[in-house]
Parts: structure tokens; sequence; C-alpha cells
């Protein structure tokens, strides 16, 4: 039987017209007893993947024990699963990850074309990151308002910042829903700025923006494959012949989650050498 559970900020209280509707989702659709919003963000896993997460220490899945609200589990295997979930604080390392894929975005010229796909995964990477940092000094906290103050406001004082993650989120919201209105300005300097002054040492080799999307490309060393598929979306943005090269990747890139599995289909290397080649400098 499938499994359903409503996370985030619906499941919290505090939604706002930015907020997306989050599931998680155990199983197939077709056997919940619920219709799910067309519109929704829903988060595809099997027992097994859960299970793996736990012992990995997924604070996405501590997310859902603090948060989530249960409204279909018809064996009870979900709640005696949060039950028993264990938090692990996460590792220096996972920390310099996020850092370093904040950095990979942060070098991609401020392209007009970009602008939403920029936002979107600045937001998300740097999110990603206030969680892990937050959760290394045992404050577990997952909602934009929260994590933007403690971090910015009360750990670093930095209230433009606190701003611009503000911002992120909008444009975030914009570009996720094709809503056709005007991106904010954002202004990355900043964000740089902020990393080398706080985390020095773990950004040693941040370079700079680049003076083209193809010069980012070369540079980087991803990190996993949803780092890839980022850039793939970018590059799919810049050059629509990309799609000709796969043409599932539209459908894996509006919902990784659920596509996982076919991630070792993806030719990455491929698709980028061709994008590099038909977009020369």
């Amino acid at each position: 039987m499938s499994i359903l559970v409503l996370f985030g900020s619906d499941a919290r209280g505090g939604q706002d017209k930015y907020s997306d509707r989050d599931y998680l989702v155990v199983g197939s659709l077709d056997e919940l007893d619920v219709i799910i919003e067309d519109d929704a963000n829903i988060n595809y896993y099997s027992k097994s993947q859960l299970e793996y997460m736990a012992k990995a220490g997924s604070l996405f899945l501590q997310h859902v024990k603090k948060e989530g609200i249960i409204i279909q589990d018809d064996t009870g295997w979900m709640n005696s699963f949060l039950e028993d979930l264990k938090f692990i604080a996460p590792l220096k390392s996972e920390l310099e990850k996020c850092l370093y894929c904040i950095n990979t975005i942060l070098m991609v010229p401020d392209l007009t074309e970009l602008q939403g796909w920029k936002a979107d995964c600045l937001y998300v990477y740097l999110r990603d990151f206030i969680i892990k940092y937050l959760a290394k000094c045992d404050e577990l906290i997952f909602s934009t308002k929260g994590l933007s103050e403690k971090f910015f406001i009360e750990h670093f004082n930095d209230v433009a910042l606190f701003g611009l993650f503000s911002d992120l989120r909008v444009n975030k919201y914009f570009y996720r829903g094709s809503t056709g209105s005007p991106f904010l300005n954002i202004d990355y300097d900043k964000f740089e700025s902020f990393f080398r002054k706080n985390f020095p040492y773990e950004n040693s080799n941040y370079i700079g923006r680049q003076e083209s999307f193809s010069d980012t490309l070369n540079m980087i060393a991803f990190k996993d494959k949803f780092h890839k598929l980022r850039f793939l979306e970018a590059c799919m943005i810049i050059d629509e012949k990309i799609i000709k090269l796969f043409p599932s990747l539209e459908q894996i890139i509006s919902s990784p989650n659920h596509y996982h599995g076919s991630f070792s289909k993806i030719p990455f290397d491929f698709i980028f050498e061709s994008f590099l080649f038909h977009n020369k400098q």
C-alpha cells in the first residue's frame, strides 16, 4: 500500500503565495485514497531508499519527522519508521559540498535567460547549506523565515542577506511557476562577499564570476548527478537544441526525485560536450 505525508509550510502553517505544497509519497499515486493537486511538489521514495537515507542521517527525513502530517499509512509503517528515526549531525564534508555547489552557481554570469534558473539553484543549495550548518549546531529548522532569521540575523548579523534570501525564494516561485512575472534583481556580489568573509577556508578555490556560461561549465568538477542535472537544465535554457539529444530530459528535470532511477541513462558528458561545441565563444 502507498504512503502519503504532507510536510513543509502547509503542514506547519504559515504558508504564503510563494510556498510549495510538499508531499512525500512511498509507492504509487494510483494506490492513494486522495487526489494530489497538479501543482504539488511530490517527493517519491521507496521504503528501501528511506531506510538507506535514515542510516545516512538525512535531514530531509528529520524535516518530515518534525513537521510532517501522515495522510495515508494503512500499515503504520511510516509512523513507526519516523518514531525510530535517529538524528545524525551532518559531516563537515557535507557542508563543504554545499559550499562548492553554491560557488559554482555564483560563477555563472548574470545572463537574462538564466535569471530564474540562477536564483532557483542558489536558493536550493543555500537553503540546504543553512539547514546543515544549523543542524551541526543542534538546531533543526526548516521554514524559510526561521532559517533566514537564525542564520543571517542571529549567527552573522547580516540584514542585507536576510532580505536577499527572501528575494531568491520569490524568483524561484516565478521561475518554477512560469508566471511571466518579472524577476527581482539579485545582487549576487553580496552573497560572494558573505562566503569569502565567513567561510574563507572552504572557499579557498573560489575564482569568481566567469565571462560566459561555457567558461563556467569548463571549470566545474560536478559533485553528484543532481548537480550535473541543474547545469544540464541551464544548457537547455540557453540552447533548446539540447533537448533533441535526450528527449526525456525535460521530464526528468521537472521531477528529478521521481525519475532518479533514470539518471544513469543520461549521457551527461556527451550533452555537455555538444553544448560547448555548439556554443563556442
